[in-house]
C-alpha cells in the first residue's frame, strides 16, 4: 500500500481509471477472501499526552508499555480471545472443536523481541487452553497474505482516522471494503487511555503494599 500511495514503479505509469480498478479489485478479494479482519489502534499523540513516563516503563509489570505498537499488540490478543471464545467456538460449536490459531506478523526487527515475550505473557495470562499455537514473523515476500492485511490496516488505520474527524464514510473504497461488515476496529480513546492509566497506577501502588 505504500509503494501504491507513493506512485512507487510500476504505478508510476499508471493511468488513474487503471489504478482506482486495481485498487477496488484488492479491497473486493481482500474483504470477500477473509473471514473477519480484527484491529487493535490507538492516537499516537493521545497516547503521548495521556500516558505518564512511568506507565511508558511499565511500571515493573511482565508487560511492555514503552511504545504504542506493544499496547496495540496487546489489545489485538485481548480482543481476539473474547472473538475466538465467543463467535468461532459458537460457529464450530456443534463439532465440539476447539480451533487453535497461528499468528504470522510482518516483520518488525525494533519490536520483534520484545513483541514475542509479551506474546507469551498473554499466553500466561488469557490462553489456558493453548488456543494461541504460535508466533512467527515474516516477509511479505514469503507471506503472501500479509500484503492483503497490510491492505486492510492500511485502511482501517483511515477508517479510524476519518471517524475521530467525523468524517467517516465519505470514501468510496472504505465503504466498499466495509460492505460485508466484517472489520473489526478496536481503539483506546483519549479518556479510556486516562482510565488505563488510572487502574495501572493503582495496581502498581497494590503491589507496593503488599511487599511492604
Amino acid at each position: 500500500m505504500s509503494s501504491y500511495w507513493r506512485n512507487a514503479p510500476p504505478y508510476d505509469k499508471w493511468s488513474d481509471a487503471k489504478r482506482k480498478k486495481f485498487l477496488a479489485t484488492l479491497i473486493r478479494i481482500a474483504r470477500d477472501g477473509t473471514w473477519f479482519a480484527i484491529g487493535g489502534m490507538v492516537p499516537t499523540k493521545d497516547w503521548e499526552q495521556a500516558l505518564p513516563n512511568d506507565i511508558k516503563s511499565g511500571l515493573g509489570g511482565r508487560l511492555d508499555l514503552s511504545h504504542p505498537y506493544h499496547f496495540c499488540f496487546q489489545m489485538f490478543f485481548a480482543r481476539f480471545m473474547d472473538l475466538l471464545t465467543n463467535e468461532i467456538d459458537r460457529r464450530f460449536g456443534k463439532y465440539k472443536f476447539k480451533e487453535e490459531v497461528a499468528f504470522i506478523f510482518e516483520q518488525q526487527r525494533q519490536f520483534e523481541r520484545v513483541a514475542s515475550g509479551d506474546f507469551n505473557v498473554i499466553k500466561d495470562v488469557v490462553d489456558p487452553e493453548n488456543r494461541l499455537a504460535s508466533l512467527t514473523f515474516g516477509s511479505k515476500d514469503n507471506y503472501i497474505p500479509l500484503q492483503t492485511a497490510d491492505l486492510l490496516a492500511f485502511y482501517a488505520r483511515r477508517i479510524l482516522t476519518h471517524q475521530i474527524q467525523g468524517k467517516a464514510w465519505r470514501d468510496p473504497f472504505e465503504r466498499l471494503l466495509e460492505q460485508r461488515h466484517n472489520l473489526m476496529l478496536y481503539y483506546f480513546t483519549r479518556e479510556q487511555l486516562m482510565e488505563f492509566a488510572r487502574k495501572a497506577i493503582a495496581a502498581r501502588d497494590a503491589r507496593r503494599d503488599d511487599a511492604i
